[in-house]
């Protein structure tokens, strides 16, 4: 599976080696060989099936958060704990690099991004920084911020989330890392077709996901950087999508995505509610609201997976006709411009 960014869910590839310059004060930003106590980033990879040979290096993500502790307690590490490192070029460099040293002692380092939040730090290793999760967006899921943490995806663990998050070890004879980056939440999609027996022109301008047991999880909570799990936030039962894509009858690609919190548990009726504006040649359009069946199979949405709905529509209304289940990267058929 290919690997591949965040916030508004762009992302491109980057070949060659990602060599880190860091900076031995806060105001002299000096080559890596002249900071031999500086924590170093080789490279900064998303992983999306687990296997080293197919990360790909980040590029749209242009700041990545380091968060170090001490290896011993969990406290914060005595220098520069929360650090910003930027991208320029191929060099992942920041002017306040953690001084990883023998007398501070060896140090676990956590990644996130988006770069830049507040690390609450606890004692058993927990870390969290905070997230939120929209209810409402637009149908390429710009308003929703793609969050990602250090770990790997293992392809088929079925533990909830086949996530391994675990933080990295750094100590003064290892100081040069290389980041692998996982999605928090996972993507959802619909290929939404006009159906063949349609000859008026159909332009698709809301989707309403629903569930009734209310599995949805959004609002303000927080990321656990050791775990990946998010926390805090609300159930509910209805993500609104707005847009206006017009509808036609051979689309191979998803034309409505939104990024997701992963499901508390199973949602056994899961349906979706669109609005489709109906015209005719030469007449006003008229706006027509209708629901889907309900999904066949209970639904639970994991991280770092991509959930695909085929929806046929007409002017009578529309029907549920499948699902797919994809890693994040893995399908053939999906809007590769959503999410990293």
């Amino acid at each position: 599976m290919k690997k591949k960014q965040i916030n508004g869910w762009q992302g491109w590839l980057l070949g060659g080696v990602v060599l880190l310059l860091t900076a031995c004060s806060e105001d002299t930003v000096l080559p890596r060989q002249d900071c031999e106590e500086a924590l170093e980033l080789e490279s900064v990879t998303l992983d999306e099936t687990g296997s080293a040979a197919t990360r790909t290096l980040l590029t749209a993500v242009d700041k990545v958060g380091i968060y170090v502790t001490k290896a011993t307690d969990h406290t914060a590490y005595p220098s520069y704990p929360n650090s910003v490192y930027t991208l320029s070029g191929t060099t992942w460099s920041t002017a306040s690099p953690p001084q990883i040293t023998a007398g501070n002692g060896a140090a676990k380092v956590y990644a996130y991004s988006p770069a830049g939040l507040a690390v609450t730090n606890n004692s058993s290793g927990n870390h969290t920084v905070p997230v939120s999760v929209v209810t409402a967006d637009n149908f390429i899921a710009t308003a929703q911020t793609d969050y990602l943490l250090t770990g790997k995806y293992v392809k088929g663990q079925p533990t909830g989330n086949g996530l391994q998050v675990t933080p990295l070890d750094a100590s003064s004879t290892s100081r040069s890392l290389s980041i692998p980056l996982v999605h928090a939440l996972a993507k959802v999609s619909l290929r939404v077709l006009k159906s063949d027996a349609a000859t008026e022109k159909l332009t698709l301008k809301k989707v309403e996901i629903l569930s009734p047991t209310n599995r949805i999880q959004a609002g303000n909570g927080t990321m656990n950087l050791q775990n990946g799990k998010l926390a805090g936030l609300s159930s509910t039962s209805q993500l609104t999508l707005t847009g206006e894509t017009v509808l036609t009858t051979g689309s191979s690609t998803p034309n409505v995505t939104c990024l997701v919190a992963p499901m508390a548990g199973e949602e056994p009726l899961l349906s979706f509610r669109l609005t489709v504006t109906v015209q005719t040649e030469g007449a006003a359009g008229t706006d027509l609201t209708f629901e889907t069946g309900v999904v066949g199979t209970p639904q639970k949405w994991e991280p770092c997976k991509h959930y695909i709905y085929k929806v046929t529509v007409d002017k009578m209304g529309g029907g549920f006709s499948g699902v797919q289940m994809d890693d994040w990267q893995n399908d053939a058929s999906q809007n590769t411009s959503i999410g990293i």
